[in-house]
C-alpha cells in the first residue's frame, strides 16, 4: 500500500481492510474527481481515493460496500435485474436504480458503520442536505 494510502487505515477499520483484502484482490487508485468510488469485476475490485480527503471514514464506507458483497447483500444489482424483468423497465433508467440500490445499501451498511466509531454525518458527503 502506498504510504499516503496508509491514512486511510485505523484501529477502526484494520480489521475490515484485513479481512477484504483476504477475499478481494483491491486496488487503490487517485480519483479523478473529489470523492470515493469502488468498482466492481469479480475478485477485482478498484477504489477511488479522494487524495485530498485521505480519511478512514471515507474508505470505511467503501469497505462496506465490499463487505454487503461478501455477505451477498447485492441491492444495487438485485434491484436492476428485477425491474429489467418487468414493466417497471420503461419507467426507471440505469443511472436510477444504481442510485436507489446503493441509497438502500446504506440502509444496512450504516449501523456497521456507526458501531465501529464513526460519526453518522461522515458517512456520506450530502448528510447535511434534504431530499423530497
Amino acid at each position: 500500500m502506498e504510504k499516503n494510502f496508509k491514512l486511510l487505515i485505523d484501529a477502526r477499520n484494520s480489521d475490515l481492510w484485513k479481512e477484504m483484502s483476504l477475499v478481494y484482490e483491491i486496488k487503490l487508485k487517485e480519483a479523478e474527481e473529489p470523492g470515493y468510488l469502488t468498482s466492481f469485476d469479480n475478485k477485482k475490485v478498484t477504489i477511488m481515493v479522494d487524495m485530498e480527503n485521505l480519511n478512514p471514514h471515507a474508505f470505511t464506507h467503501e469497505l462496506l460496500h465490499l463487505y454487503m458483497k461478501t455477505i451477498e447483500v447485492n441491492i444495487a444489482s438485485d434491484l436492476k435485474i428485477t425491474v429489467k424483468e418487468n414493466v417497471l423497465k420503461d419507467i426507471f433508467s440505469d443511472s436510477l436504480l444504481e442510485h436507489m440500490g446503493n441509497c438502500l445499501e446504506h440502509v444496512k451498511m450504516l449501523p456497521l458503520y456507526l458501531a465501529r466509531g464513526f460519526q453518522n454525518q461522515l458517512f456520506v458527503r450530502d448528510f447535511h442536505k434534504k431530499f423530497m
